[in-house]
């Protein structure tokens, strides 16, 4: 079997956070790969994961084996096992009440807040901060199995000084003060553990990877994938003896990373030319790399070219004020002027970035264009039947009788919030200084060309793509792909033999030459 050894160390996001981009990770599409072409393949999570099978539910991954070292640290004797915690399973105080909001619940006792409730983008429980006279003193952070899995507590600063890790019926089991990183074993526990204490959670760590290992693989048998990452807690020498292969990929800071690799024969694998580079530069030209893509684009075909409507797609990262306003102000002008029946979407990661552009589409709006609707509900979009009254103004005839011109914005919070949307769009435009990975991978792979500013691997000018230099091309550059299909026919023909070169049957076949 193959084991990968991920660099997973996060919780889920708050759902009412603002991101800065779709988290990607090497680990996670070589999973879904593998499991695809029906490969035995499991996990090794090193790190303290409270949120994992939630974040492995959410991409989709069912690993055969799930490994993690926090299980045996924290005792956990049926890691398959689930429930779901609820408002009502926690022992809240007589006469407490809760106020919803969007992305938060509050809890009130005796007109005090006592307690506030973190939810993730499904609904799940992440964490309940609970507050006394007004000062955050602890939070309850959840795993996404059903039980409390961690307490952590603060002095009366509000400044988190320990974080006491439990078992599943709630007894503390280590220990760790936060000053100093010092990890402290509950003697209840004494025989789990071979000392009383250790240095920091790294140490903890370096004492139950090398269990978790013998009492699950072996070596004759399963080969480990490794990710090559700063912030990878495994220590590569516990894998001595194994056939293994370390990835070292973009979506990972791995500088810090590779001086480890020095003595390292096994094989390394790269997803990138711009990280090969990288790594040669790092350890040598002599050093043997394999390039091999970790994204397996899935080609599903969008439905644009079913849409009478055309739609814009306008990424809102990574732009000025200065030039947001003067990207809105083209493509408003050029939707006022109705040509080739298109529409505009707005997305971005940050709920203020959105909010901002939104703002100047309302003031350009007020000044110049009446017609435009922001977010319409399609009731809104619907003729006006009250409106028939014959003594009209020529004015307000023509307003009865044209179309509005509807814009939406979403904030994007995973995956599939951009696909779906990206299933209707014809053309992408993102003018970022550095275009987002996740979003031009997925544009590839729904066959949407994009207009970007910036050179990437997967946006070839003139094929899957265009290349713009100055904002005062976009009009241009729209009509190229907009104005016939004939563009962007080539355009999706373009992308399809890029998605060749990524397909899985192509990335499966280098691992097993490996």
């Amino acid at each position: 079997m193959k084991y990968f050894v991920p660099a997973w160390q996060n919780e889920l996001d708050d759902w009412a956070r603002a991101i800065k981009h779709i988290k990607f990770d090497d680990a996670i599409n070589n999973l879904k790969i593998f499991m695809r072409n029906d490969a035995q393949c499991g996990a090794i999570v090193s790190e303290y994961v409270p949120q994992l099978t939630a974040q492995l539910n959410e991409a989709g991954l069912t690993p055969e084996k799930l490994l993690t070292v926090f299980d045996l640290v924290q005792g956990v004797t049926n890691p398959q096992s689930r429930q779901v915690l609820d408002l009502p399973d926690f022992n809240w105080p007589r006469g407490t009440w809760f106020e919803y909001n969007p992305f938060r619940v509050v809890a009130y006792c005796d007109d005090q807040k006592i307690a506030q409730v973190i939810f993730n983008a499904r609904g799940q429980i992440l964490r309940i901060e609970r507050f006394e006279h007004g000062r955050h003193f602890q939070d309850l952070i959840m795993d996404s199995r059903g039980w409390v899995s961690c307490l952590q507590n603060y002095d009366e600063q509000a400044q988190l000084i320990e974080r006491l890790f439990l078992n599943p019926a709630g007894s503390w089991r280590v220990k760790e003060r936060v000053a100093d990183g010092r990890v402290f074993v509950n003697p209840w526990f004494a025989k789990d553990f071979t000392r009383a204490e250790y240095q920091d959670r790294q140490a903890l760590i370096d004492d139950f990877l090398p269990q978790l290992i013998k009492q699950n693989l072996d070596v004759k048998q399963d080969e480990i994938i490794f990710t090559a990452a700063d912030q990878q807690r495994a220590k590569l020498s516990f894998f001595n003896g194994f056939k293994t292969a370390v990835v070292i990929s973009r979506w990972h800071a791995f500088a810090n990373f590779l001086p480890r690799l020095v003595d390292f024969t096994g094989q390394l694998v790269t997803d990138s030319a711009a990280v090969d580079a990288r790594v040669h530069e790092l350890l040598g030209d002599d050093r043997e790399t394999l390039l091999l893509p970790i994204f397996s684009a899935q080609f599903h075909l969008g439905h644009s070219q079913e849409q009478l409507e055309q739609t814009i797609l306008l990424v809102v990262n990574d732009l000025t004020s200065a030039e947001l306003r003067d990207v809105l102000a083209r493509l408003l002008a050029r939707l006022d002027q109705a040509r080739f029946n298109e529409n505009l979407k707005l997305v971005s990661y940050d709920d203020d970035l959105l909010s901002h552009a939104e703002e100047i589409i309302k003031e350009f709006a007020q000044d110049r264009y009446p017609l435009v609707m922001l977010n319409p509900t399609p009731e809104q979009l619907k003729p006006n039947a009250d409106v028939q009254d014959a003594d009209l103004t020529p004015d307000m005839e023509d307003l009865q009788t044209a179309q509005p011109i509807p814009i939406n914005t979403k904030r994007i919070t995973r995956p599939k919030d951009l696909l779906t949307i990206l299933d209707t769009t014809r053309v992408l435009v993102d003018l970022s200084a550095a275009p987002d990975d996740f979003i031009q991978m997925a544009a590839v792979s729904v066959g949407v060309p994009q207009i970007n500013r910036a050179a990437s691997e997967l946006v070839m000018h003139q094929q899957n793509g265009l290349r713009i230099k100055q904002l005062s091309q976009l009009d241009q550059a729209l009509d190229y792909y907009l104005g016939s299909m004939k563009h962007w026919n080539e355009a999706l023909v373009s992308s399809v033999g890029l998605i060749n070169r990524y397909s899985d049957e192509m990335i499966m076949n280098a691992w097993q030459n490996l």
